[in-house]
């Protein structure tokens, strides 16, 4: 349809394609005032969006010899890890000791959410907290719209377990209604009119650096309804590509 032509061709959102056409028309489009934001979800991203950059920030300067591996190893370049904002959580707590420094009208209103959130956790004895996240390599996971909301981690160190330890269900990260990789896919998936979806983000990544920029990922979960309706507005080729093990065919399958 109409919408949908403007859509493609300047490669805009569909309220951003209404807004378009109503101004080419002279039709004044209005929108819904926008809702009082909570403070505590507000205050929950600035948590998350702070942890990101922290973790940035320790794999571009301090450059941790196991980040450097790792990426070596898997052949990232440096445009994929600026891209995806793979990052490093240190050993030593550091997003507890920033969250600590905070004026104590924020300090424990974002030491509490950091704690329901899950990045860092409360000390067993003598008080305090200590980062959930040390010494893994960093994926921050972001919404549809582009925002961080959680993260999923790997260890690199010896005997270091799990292998794979990811945010769990919060206030702001809800994995069902989340694609890996969506926020860059979207405008590929239209050109392409086409999606592939994989298991994990190291899959995700991969594709997108070496051109295959209309793939996605699940967050561990099966596809849900939400996911299928996103991805069925935007093309009707979808290719699933999971894992060839039982797991991955029984994902397919379902």
């Amino acid at each position: 349809d109409a919408i949908r032509f403007v859509q493609d061709k300047l490669n805009l959102s569909f309220i951003e394609s209404i807004k378009d056409i109503g101004s080419n028309l002279g039709i004044e489009v209005q929108e819904k005032p926008k809702k009082a934001v909570d403070p505590k979800y507000d205050m929950a991203l600035r948590v998350v969006q702070s942890a990101n950059k922290l973790y940035l920030k320790v794999a571009e300067e301090v450059k941790p010899e196991a980040f450097l591996e790792f990426a070596k190893n898997r052949n990232l370049t440096e445009d994929t890890i600026r891209d995806f904002q793979i990052g490093y959580a240190p050993g030593n707590s550091a997003l507890t000791s920033y969250l600590n420094s905070l004026p104590d009208d924020k300090k424990q209103m974002a030491l509490k959410l950091a704690e329901d959130i899950g990045i860092i956790r409360p000390q067993k004895y003598g008080g305090g907290h200590y980062d959930f996240f040390r010494d893994r390599v960093t994926f921050p996971i972001w919404d549809h719209q582009g925002k961080v909301k959680g993260f999923s981690t790997r260890a690199v160190l010896p005997d270091q377990k799990p292998k794979y330890l990811n945010s769990g269900e919060s206030l702001v990260f809800d994995k069902r209604n989340i694609m890996f990789g969506f926020n860059f896919a979207k405008k590929a998936i239209r050109e392409q009119d086409a999606v592939i979806i994989v298991e994990g983000n190291m899959d995700v990544i991969m594709l997108h650096q070496y051109g295959f920029k209309h793939s996605v990922a699940t967050m561990g979960v099966a596809l849900s309804q939400a996911m299928i309706r996103v991805l069925s507005n935007m093309t009707k080729n979808i290719y699933l590509a999971m894992d060839s093990d039982p797991a991955g065919i029984a994902a397919m399958s379902r």
